[in-house]
């Protein structure tokens, strides 16, 4: 077994996990000898301090802290969860996610918001992460430079941009809700509502560590709906939760509820004539799943097809496995052997840069026969929802990796959106890092660095035309 190499501050662990820096991570190391085989759960999980005052919290590779065997802190992982994480063992219990925003009117409601997106504010497939934010302060400056030249007269203005800068509080719109402590602060240490610990932030992604040992990436789910044109109205509700209502320049409205840690439960598309479709709604309970009773994934059997043969994309998208119960969009997303259940293609014609999440616009184009396909699949039948799932090699920090797939996975759905107009109210995002290795290995490995459209809609419970 390997140790991941710990950081031995916040400002080094920042850096450390700086998103689009993955191929400057830090080599792993291996244990010396005789070295424990696991480091103790980081105190702050147990309320005792946060992980940046406490000892060696390193895992090793392949191993959570609820597996090792006579650890004495931490939770153990039950046996019957089949090595799932926290969070997928959550999701398969099946319970409908309630929150304020998902019982709808106006009861809780504290907030709304309502803006209209330009082109300025969204970051676009050929950017990273750090281009579009640069780019983004950079405007942020200038108009901050021209309020402040307005406001010489009475200082109105002016004061009102320090304002905005005061109420910053490091906290991604998208997850005030599920922050916990009296500091109100999202940083490296603090913990979410349920013992997840904050391992990684930046403005567009948090990434938390569970009582496992497990990673999970959290965003905002309405991200690839912000599309230049569109005005958004956002509710948001006292528990964190929110509901927004994308109002499209062809008339058609998207309605999406997010619990209060940014996760889309439920979303609506109400065409220009009312015609409603409802894609997912996870407020509703299904029936709890059996990993036991799925098949374990083939994930060396990989989806690949001609990627300029449009009738092959289609074939392979639209092979159905005969199930007798659907399942919510959570089980899919954080169940692997759900998520496997569902026709698939792999993603060939993209090579990403090492540690970036840009597609450069020549890559793009050549998603042509996909995009094409998604698009009329989605003109004959509006339900239908598209996983755009992000993969990585293990070289690098997990916590990097995990965050470099979720963006990768978004740049892949800009893409489709900006040079083939699909929906971006049909498909999902979901970054598994290198979780789900197809080749097992530590080393650089091509086939694992990998992206791949899943056609989940005879999966789920809720994607039907009303």
């Amino acid at each position: 077994m390997e140790t991941r190499p710990q950081p031995e501050s916040v400002e080094a662990l920042e850096g450390m996990l700086g998103g689009d820096n993955a191929g400057q991570e830090p080599p792993r190391r291996a244990p010396d000898p005789g070295e424990a085989q696991m480091g103790t759960l980081p105190e702050a999980i147990q309320g005792a301090q946060p992980a940046d005052q406490a000892g060696d919290g390193s895992l090793p590779q392949g191993q959570s802290q609820g597996q090792a065997q006579g650890q004495t802190q931490g939770q153990a992982r039950p046996n019957n969860a089949g090595g799932d994480s926290a969070a997928a063992q959550a999701a398969a219990g099946g319970e409908g996610d309630q929150s304020m925003a998902a019982s709808g009117g106006d009861n809780g409601a504290v907030e709304e918001v309502t803006e209209t997106v330009t082109e300025d504010s969204v970051r676009r497939s050929d950017e990273t992460f750090e281009e579009a934010r640069e780019r983004r302060r950079a405007r942020r400056a200038e108009r901050r430079a021209q309020e402040q030249a307005g406001s010489q007269g009475d200082g109105t203005a002016g004061q009102q941009v320090r304002d905005r800068e005061d109420d910053d509080d490091g906290i991604p719109d998208f997850l005030t809700g599920a922050v916990v402590g009296a500091a109100g602060a999202l940083i490296v240490g603090s913990l979410l509502d349920d013992n997840r610990e904050v391992v990684s932030t930046s403005d567009d992604r948090v990434v938390v560590r569970d009582q496992y040992g497990d990673l999970q990436v959290l965003r905002d789910d309405d991200a690839i709906l912000r599309q230049p044109g569109s005005e958004v109205t956002t509710r948001r509700y006292q528990d964190g939760s929110s509901e927004t209502i994308v109002q499209q320049p062809d008339g058609s409205q998207v309605v999406t509820v997010r619990n209060p840690e940014g996760r889309v439960v439920k979303r609506v598309v109400i065409a220009a004539d009312g015609r409603r479709t409802v894609l997912f709604d996870d407020t509703v309970s299904v029936a709890a799943v059996d990993v036991s009773t799925l098949p374990e994934p083939n994930r060396t059997a990989a989806p690949q097809v001609d990627p300029g043969n449009e009738d092959a994309l289609r074939a392979a998208l639209l092979s159905e496995t005969r199930l007798d119960r659907n399942f919510s969009l959570n089980q899919v997303r954080q169940i692997d052997r759900v998520r496997y259940l569902a026709p698939a293609v792999q993603v060939e014609n993209i090579t990403f840069e090492t540690g970036s999440s840009a597609i450069t616009p020549s890559e793009a184009r050549e998603l042509l026969a996909l995009g094409e396909l998604m698009t009329g699949l989605i003109e004959d039948n509006p339900n239908e929802v598209f996983l755009i799932e992000g993969h990585t090699d293990a070289v690098g920090s997990d916590v990097s990796n995990l965050t470099l797939s979720d963006r990768r996975a978004e740049s892949v759905a800009r893409a489709l959106t900006e040079y083939f107009g699909v929906s971006p109210a049909n498909m999902v995002l979901q970054g598994y890092g290198e979780s789900d290795l197809r080749i097992q290995t530590d080393s650089a490995e091509r086939e694992n660095r990998r992206v791949v459209v899943r056609r989940i809609t005879p999966l789920l419970q809720s994607a039907q035309l009303q």
